[in-house]
């Protein structure tokens, strides 16, 4: 565990006197093979729990980065940063603070900073959950991002001042969920939400104030159109196919003069195929650790909402009664803690000890997805290992 408390003579010491951040890779560190970040608890640094600028490059795997002063895990100045599963929660020291976070190149570069990730939970943040802007690159996969926005006007998801028209950011099989708004794009700003390189495969659902009219899900003020097809909507509708006419005007926006968002075909959270898991990750877990089912055709509406926070979606993903998304090991019910189309986030309900099978059943399906747990990892998605945060 790294503690960023700074401990001086001073009760209220300024930036820089005990280092900002919690871990700093810079300056080249890693170019010639990634520093690796796993396992680790960061919390308490005075600026980003870690950070990466500089050159450097670093992937982040399998961390708690909780409780730092100005946002959990950020590439900078050209900086290179993998993240894949972590917990980053509750970073609220200042108004700014970011879950995780790419903002553009080192001065006099046109290397952009590059942000990959797959499989992180951002919950609980000042500001946003994931923060993409100037210059920077990305790809994300399969990350949950669920009440950010926690002490200043913000979004799950934002993609802003990228510089220019042209940017390399595909988002595939992420939910953003009860946060102030759930993705909003500006500037010159551009990415592929489904349809053009992404799968898409991701949930935009019950974002803004309560009681808010206006369309806070998806809002584009980039005069690039957004392609955004295959994705869950929260106003979708309760059919076997999507009411799109009521997706355009509740969970849609564009500004004047800005591009338009093309839903075109969306993806309806109610079907009767059953789901399918690719991988369990870890494959082998103590009870009570958390593991990643990686799949798809998960319902990513019912089991996020709509009167939930995210601190109760365990109550809308039960199997007596089945709701959300049923998930059984070895018989016994167990925990969901987050969802995504393409990922259900669960805890184990006991110590592996034998080989045992993990089923996944939606409320409509005809059918019941079935994966081996408690053995040798295992893939069925031809990528040979459970888990590759830097894509297939």
């Amino acid at each position: 565990m790294i503690d960023g408390a700074c401990r001086t003579p001073q009760t209220d010491p300024e930036f820089g006197v005990c280092g900002d951040d919690g871990i700093a890779v810079r300056n080249s560190a890693g170019t010639g093979g990634a520093n690796v970040i796993r396992d680790c608890e960061v919390t308490g640094a005075f600026d980003k729990g870690i950070k990466v600028s500089d050159f450097g490059v670093a992937r982040v795997e399998r961390s708690h980065v909780y409780g730092n002063r100005d946002g959990g895990l950020q590439a900078t100045l050209s900086g290179m940063l993998t993240a894949g599963e972590n917990l980053v929660e509750d970073n609220l020291g200042t108004t700014s603070a970011n879950g995780i976070a790419t903002n553009g190149p080192a001065v006099g570069s046109n290397l952009p900073a590059r942000l990959d990730t797959r499989g992180n939970i951002c919950r609980g943040n000042a500001l946003r959950g994931i923060s993409i802007r100037n210059l920077s690159e990305a790809t994300l996969r399969d990350d949950y991002l669920c009440g950010n926005s926690r002490t200043s006007p913000g979004f799950g998801l934002a993609i802003l001042d990228i510089g220019r028209p042209v940017a390399d950011i595909t988002i595939a099989g992420v939910a953003s969920v009860y946060n102030g708004g759930g993705l909003a794009i500006t500037g010159a700003s551009s990415a592929d939400l489904g349809g053009k390189g992404s799968p898409g495969n991701n949930v935009f659902a019950f974002n803004g104030a309560t009681g808010q009219t206006s369309a806070a899900n998806v809002q584009n003020h980039s005069a690039q159109v957004i392609a955004a097809t295959n994705n869950q909507w929260e106003h979708c509708g309760r059919g076997w196919i999507c009411d799109e006419a009521a997706i355009r005007q509740a969970d849609v926006f564009s500004a004047t003069g800005a591009g338009a968002v093309t839903i075109s075909p969306s993806q309806p959270h109610h079907r009767r195929s059953p789901p399918t898991i690719t991988a369990a990750v870890p494959s082998f877990a103590a009870a009570g650790e958390i593991v990643r089912l990686y799949g798809s055709g998960f319902d990513a509406i019912d089991g996020n909402g709509p009167e939930a926070s995210c601190e109760t979606i365990e109550e809308l993903n039960t199997c007596r009664p089945r709701r959300g998304n049923c998930v059984f090991i070895d018989r016994q019910p167990v925990e969901v803690i987050a969802v995504t189309p393409t990922m259900l986030v669960i805890r184990a309900p006991f110590t592996c000890v034998r080989p045992v099978t993990i089923a996944v059943r939606t409320k409509y399906a005809r059918g019941t997805a079935r994966f081996p747990f408690c053995a040798p990892a295992e893939t069925t998605d031809g990528s040979g290992v459970p888990f590759t945060p830097r894509g297939d």
